[in-house]
């Protein structure tokens, strides 16, 4: 249908047109693949995500990429703990995100982890950047800030945490997994 309203409109571009036609071409290779293996090989609903139960076996990739990237985070903030033992804390807050993330479970206390590391660091940034025109005690405010974005995982939770909200609030896979290793409330009608 969408091959036909971008061929018989005369406004559409012949960029749209080649799309259209490409889109075409396709569903008709695909229906054509359903024809010669048969219905149930092919995936023939859009919404197939939605319809795949979410279990600890088919974790989501971006549950695996971001416990992935978290754990690494951990274990590399744990070396600079060899170096500086306050760098101990971050790694230990990193990892226990990596499990939240891993196993799908707390997402208000990972959501309230990131969000407090953002705003923290955030303040420090401004803090530090504007201390002397707002007349504050910029060192007593930015040491404060400091030791806060480092119990709530540091700079790499911070650098982290853009892509994880993301995911969070615009994607649907990381939500849906949290969603599934939820603890159900029996008592709610």
């Amino acid at each position: 249908m969408s091959h036909f309203l971008a061929v018989s409109n005369p406004g559409t571009s012949r960029g749209f047109q080649a799309v259209f036609r490409c889109f075409g071409s396709w569903s008709q290779h695909r229906e054509s693949l359903i024809r010669k293996v048969g219905p149930g090989s092919i995936d023939e609903s859009p919404t197939h995500q939605e319809t795949v139960p979410v279990t600890l076996t088919n974790r989501p990739s971006l549950a695996r990429l971001f416990a992935a990237l978290l754990l690494l985070s951990s274990l590399f903030m744990a070396l600079l703990g060899m170096s500086a033992s306050a760098y101990f804390v971050p790694a230990a807050c990193l990892l226990l995100q990596a499990v939240l993330v891993w196993r799908g479970k707390g997402l208000t206390l990972f959501k309230r982890i990131i969000e407090l590391n953002q705003i923290t660091g955030i303040v420090l940034i401004l803090v530090l950047w504007l201390g002397d025109a707002l007349h504050l005690p910029k060192l007593d405010i930015s040491g404060a800030m400091l030791l806060g974005n480092l119990l709530t995982g540091g700079p790499l939770m911070s650098v982290l945490a853009v892509p994880i909200l993301g995911a969070l609030l615009f994607g649907k896979g990381l939500p849906r997994w949290f969603a599934a290793n939820a603890p159900s409330r029996s008592g709610e009608a």
